[in-house]
């Protein structure tokens, strides 16, 4: 049952993986929400890949709201130091996003 269930997230990191390379942040976005429903570890190699591969194709904004959606996973299964890193690198991403997001600060300095 778990080799069914890691191949099924391996298939959803590969469509994950083809919409972001065909531009298609939209499908990104839906596969995205529904891997962190499923994921039950935290595999940031994966998140870092995707949200950088969507920041250079010219969305760094929507690689930043990614990012965001991993705080419940991040939570769970990071470090603090790793949680900290990865809410800078929302801030980085997307700017902007800091005055969107106005609990980032407070998040990120619950990690520290």
């Amino acid at each position: 049952m778990t080799e069914v269930k890691d191949d099924t997230l391996l298939a959803q990191k590969n469509r994950i993986r083809g919409a972001a390379r065909a531009r298609d942040f939209k499908k990104v976005n839906e596969l995205w929400e529904e891997l962190v429903e499923q994921e039950e570890t935290f595999d940031r190699e994966f998140y870092y890949e995707i949200t950088n591969d969507v920041a250079n194709r010219g969305d760094a904004d929507q690689a930043g709201r990614l990012l965001f959606a991993l705080l419940p996973l991040i939570e769970q299964h990071a470090s603090g130091e790793e949680a900290f890193s990865m809410l800078r690198r929302v801030a980085a991403l997307a700017p902007h996003a800091r005055r969107k997001y106005s609990s980032l600060k407070r998040k990120a300095q619950t990690y520290q």
